[in-house]
């Protein structure tokens, strides 16, 4: 075949290729904490612990000096203050870790994190405005309201929102799926990849919990 035939080829495949629709950015939750055998055990533990509301369970897996904010706080003392566990499974810290726990758990080179979402993020300039759709056949509208038109039906997409500050009073968000589609997503189906997250460290060769915080 001629070169200049080859090139007329190759044009033609970067022309069909440009004039595909971009595809949506996901990032479903993955478990690879329970496949490694360094976590699986304290993974477990979380787990079973959760399950029955155990405060003093958790705290038993709770690294000494436990990163609770960026303001400087940390500690079991402060930990289990600022979380009201003496509230018993009336603590709102155990609606938050079972959110988590259902968004998966990655694995680094020597700590894990939960959810998933906040060591597999995508790359960005401004982590704030960048959210996780929570789940599946979750519709996009074309306003924040439920019975507005539907625009797109995402599927653990990973979107951008407006502004930090752009839920409107109803309880939606404005926000851009990665190929460019726009509209409104209800607030409670998107968690910011910022949001909190328990990561797992080693304190003394042993795995412990060294963070429960969110910002960054």
């Amino acid at each position: 075949m001629k070169a200049r035939a080859i090139y007329r080829l190759i044009g033609i495949a970067l022309g069909l290729a440009n004039a595909l629709p971009a595809s949506a950015e996901t990032l479903p939750p993955k478990n690879e904490c329970t496949g490694d055998k360094r976590f699986a055990a304290i993974v477990g533990h979380i787990a079973d612990i959760t399950r029955r509301r155990d405060g003093a369970g958790f705290m038993a897996l709770v690294a000494p000096n436990v990163q609770i904010d960026f303001g400087g706080s940390e500690g079991k003392q402060a930990f289990a203050k600022v979380w009201h566990l003496d509230r018993g499974a009336k603590s709102a810290f155990w609606a938050e870790l079972d959110t988590m726990l259902k968004l998966g758990c990655a694995v680094e080179k020597d700590w894990a994190a939960f959810p998933y979402l906040f060591a597999r993020a995508p790359e960005t300039d401004d982590v704030f405005s960048q959210y996780l759709v929570t789940g599946t056949n979750i519709a996009m509208r074309s306003s924040p309201r439920a019975g507005s038109k539907k625009i797109a039906t995402l599927n653990w997409d990973v979107v951008t929102a407006a502004s930090q500050d752009s839920t409107d009073a109803n309880g939606w968000r404005h926000v851009t799926r990665s190929d460019g589609t726009r509209g409104y997503v209800s607030d409670r189906f998107l968690r910011s990849s910022v949001d909190y997250r328990l990561i797992i460290g080693f304190v003394r060769g042993k795995p412990m919990i060294t963070h429960f915080i969110a910002g960054d």
